[in-house]
């Protein structure tokens, strides 16, 4: 039963489209396990399926590769006893 969502990566660039996949990605799996099954999956099931989810499921800049919005022009100074850093 893991093995299935564990094959299963994405990513999304607003945070709140990433939690509404990552809740349709369950509700998926317990439909279709309901479905099957004719039994709803147990509480520990869904809480690993959920947790494998969270792990496959981020938030990127697809075409960065990055944090969305992580990307500063603006120069940092930090002041040190010997001189001026930039960082």
């Amino acid at each position: 039963m893991n093995c299935i969502c564990k094959s299963t990566y994405g990513f999304e660039w607003q945070g709140d489209s990433l939690l509404l996949a990552r809740e349709a990605l369950l509700i998926t799996f317990i439909e279709n396990f309901t479905h099957k099954f004719d039994t709803e999956p147990s509480l520990e099931a869904i809480q690993n399926i959920a947790n494998i989810i969270s792990w496959n499921v981020w938030q990127m800049d697809g075409l960065k590769g990055i944090i969305p919005n992580s990307c500063r022009n603006e120069i940092v100074e930090i002041s040190d006893f010997l001189k001026l850093k930039q960082r």
